[in-house]
């Protein structure tokens, strides 16, 4: 606790000599210098911020009730949200593209082989043999027992239905209780090919809903371009979303979020987005976040401030 309270400390510009700041990075730490950490925690900040110290920056009014910690757990949901999107559909481009080459008229013993090789060959999965499939004309249901993420080594139970419908090509993935690493998800992720003239461009939405512990959160991705480069091995989302922890809403957009291959964390790109109020905050990912869980997180016009808010990738 004492940690993510002097996290959101430094966010709000409490403790601002004792915090790293995007801008003038050390070598004690994500967060804060070691001396501050001790000066910190004599001042007993375990519990909570001081509703005096809150109003006390330069960014305006904050209270204890609309304090940075809500934007922290804002970028905590979002980010597993669009995380869980991406592996989900970006190993599915290439297969969805002949898909869409095959046309409407092709078989489905074709259709078939390649929804299975997106999701067991070259695929969602690092190994196959963990998946299982039983098709209903052109919907699947497919389980993961004790499956890998290819894309980014998070573990994958469960099961999910996998429809696939035409004009546009679109692959929709719908589950209940679809287990991604430690967050049991319901919800849907749909890929579109969207076919233009100087070549095919792919849209993601998705709905997806879980709970940790007593607090239900729920997110939507609206219309997010995806690109998948293969020859670099990464994986990008751009576009909207809606995003909401209890009883806290936001909406913003996503630009440029970017994970290299078998990282679980974005390594690049930034999330902008309004917390209901007025109140905006920007969030970017860094090359090491998937390493030490550390997002720049900044509150305008105070400076980003680099906050350990993710669990490091396994």
């Amino acid at each position: 606790m004492r940690e993510r309270i002097l996290a959101v400390a430094c966010v709000l510009g409490v403790l601002g000599a004792g915090c790293r700041r995007a801008d003038d990075r050390t070598d004690a730490g994500p967060g804060r210098d070691a001396g501050a950490a001790d000066a910190g925690a004599d001042a007993g900040l375990d519990a909570t911020v001081p509703p005096d110290a809150a109003g006390s920056s330069d960014a305006g009014a904050f209270d204890a009730g609309t304090s940075a910690e809500d934007g922290v757990a804002l970028v905590t949901v979002l980010e597993r949200a669009v995380t869980i999107a991406a592996l989900a559909a970006g190993p599915l481009v290439a297969e969805a593209t002949q898909v869409d080459a095959d046309g409407e008229g092709a078989s489905d013993t074709r259709l078939r082989d390649r929804v299975e090789n997106g999701v067991a060959g070259d695929s969602i999965v690092a190994d196959g043999a963990c998946v299982t499939f039983a098709w209903s004309a052109r919907t699947a249901t497919i389980t993961f027992d004790g499956c890998t993420s290819e894309m980014t080594g998070l573990s994958i139970d469960g099961t999910l239905r996998l429809a696939v419908t035409y004009r546009p090509t679109t692959f929709t993935a719908t589950f209940d209780a679809l287990t991604i690493g430690a967050t049991t998800t319901s919800g849907s992720v749909a890929l579109a090919v969207d076919r233009r003239d100087d070549g095919a461009r792919f849209v993601v939405n998705a709905a997806l809903a879980w709970t940790d512990g007593a607090t239900d959160q729920a997110v939507s991705l609206t219309a997010l371009s995806l690109a998948v480069d293969a020859g670099a091995m990464a994986t990008t989302l751009d576009g909207a979303f809606d995003v909401s922890t209890g009883a806290t809403r936001a909406a913003g957009t996503a630009i440029a979020v970017r994970w290299r291959h078998g990282d679980c964390h974005p390594s690049s790109g930034s999330a902008r987005f309004t917390i209901d109020g007025g109140r905006e905050v920007v969030a970017t990912f860094l090359p090491a976040t998937p390493t030490d869980g550390v997002v720049a997180i900044a509150i305008p016009p105070l400076p980003a401030v680099e906050t350990a808010v993710l669990a490091p990738c396994p």
